[in-house]
């Protein structure tokens, strides 16, 4: 039924409604026919048609728009994650499960500033990816360069930072100067106040936060499949780190 039809009839129906209540508390308590009292059968009639009648109107006048428009939104705005590309999240990035990417991806790239927490937390992974000739390229910051110059003067407590760079390097010489390795791990300098860290595969990538304020804290991460304008966004933009970043010399 059109709305403005709808919103014709109602004081129509609601009188209607009324009319069966006020016969219904007229007649005698008494009266019946066929078992049915009459009395009580108009005035629950009466009383049935005038509530649902208001409440409709109600809907109709105040509610219904509002809903269909929090349905609309909601719904354009799931869409638009669903395109986006990401398909998980953890509010902690320490919860990550990389198990999977680092056992089947033939080919990965890691990117981070100077944190050993990824190579010492995935040693065994990284040992049977280089048996199993899977390609693995790792990006940390350069620790003669200027961001490491820079986080120095600016960070109060910097001075785990090139002892962190120097580890992660010893760790990844360790690995590929293990026996059976197929293909070593490659380690390449960049010289970016990265505004994320990342494991970045074909199938997906996962993006780790950082904070733009001093402090410690949780971090969120989340996961973007392959195949999404996000994806392609941070494939590009990790390529380019790439390019730009030198060679690492294992001492």
């Amino acid at each position: 039924m059109p709305k403005s039809l709808s919103l014709k009839l109602t004081p129509y129906i609601f009188i209607v409604g009324m009319i069966f209540l006020f016969f219904g508390a007229k007649m005698p308590p008494t009266m019946s026919w066929m078992g049915i009292n009459w009395s009580s059968f108009l005035t629950d009639l009466g009383l049935y048609i005038a509530v649902v009648v208001v409440l409709q109107f109600y809907y109709d006048k105040h509610m219904k728009h509002e809903l269909i428009s929090e349905v609309a939104e909601s719904a354009l705005s799931n869409s638009n994650v669903a395109t986006s590309g990401i398909s998980d999240f953890v509010n902690n990035t320490k919860r990550i499960n990389y198990e999977t990417m680092l056992t089947h991806s033939e080919e990965i790239t890691v990117g981070f500033l100077h944190s050993t927490r990824f190579i010492d937390d995935h040693v065994s992974e990284l040992r049977n990816r280089v048996k199993e000739g899977k390609k693995t390229s790792i990006l940390l910051v350069n620790p003669d360069g200027r961001v490491v110059s820079y986080l120095t003067k600016i960070v109060h407590d910097s001075d785990h930072i090139k002892p962190e760079i120097k580890k992660n390097i010893n760790k990844v010489g360790q690995i590929n100067n293990e026996s059976g390795v197929k293909e070593k791990i490659t380690m390449k300098y960049h010289d970016a106040i990265l505004r994320y860290s990342f494991v970045h595969s074909m199938e997906g990538t996962w993006i780790k936060m950082y904070r733009n304020s001093l402090g410690i804290a949780t971090t969120p991460g989340i996961y973007i499949r392959n195949g999404s304008p996000m994806y392609d966004f941070y494939k590009k933009d990790i390529e380019n780190l790439r390019e730009g970043a030198q060679d690492v010399t294992f001492g």
